[in-house]
């Protein structure tokens, strides 16, 4: 029916949203519930491999540049010696 979702709301003007609503089945409604559900349901779980992504490439700058400050550490007391 298109009652959730905003691109089908702004389709229609506001006389043929009401009237939408007017004759919707609460099964219908259910339906479309169900949709929305599942589609932010994979959004999310898009987000949250992106996240898991974005915190492994975190750790290994952070990995990376413990062992850059260590070798600059090293090589000034090698220096200095």
């Amino acid at each position: 029916m298109g009652v959730r979702f905003f691109a089908d709301v702004l389709a229609r003007d506001v006389n043929a949203y009401r009237s939408v609503w007017r004759s919707l089945h609460v099964g219908q409604l259910n339906a479309e519930v169900a949709l929305q559900v599942h589609a932010l349901a994979k959004i999310n779980r898009a987000k949250y491999g992106a996240l898991a992504r974005l915190y492994r490439g975190l750790k290994a700058l952070t990995v990376l540049t413990a062992g850059l400050i260590t070798a600059f550490a090293l090589l000034a007391l090698r220096a200095s010696s």
